[in-house]
């Protein structure tokens, strides 16, 4: 999974999610540059609610189908 800004530069390429006791650890590159590791705990994971606002939760599944959509493009 990559993201990207504005302009279309990489800035964070995980490459890998597991679990590790209770975090969720997501192997990665920062920038394109920088290898680690990040843990993210259950508390942190939960406090992503905060930042998601009703317009957000509103247009995911059209873009969690648009991206399915896309990325079935890309195999074919």
């Amino acid at each position: 999974m990559k993201m990207h800004s504005k302009e279309g530069q990489v800035l964070v390429d995980v490459s890998k999610i597991w679990c590790e006791g209770q975090d969720l650890v997501m192997k990665g590159k920062l920038m394109g540059a920088y290898s680690m590791n990040i843990h993210l705990k259950p508390e942190e994971a939960w406090s992503i609610l905060k930042l998601l606002t009703w317009g957000v939760i509103r247009k995911m599944p059209g873009y969690m189908f648009r991206g399915w959509r896309k990325s079935r493009q890309k195999k074919d």
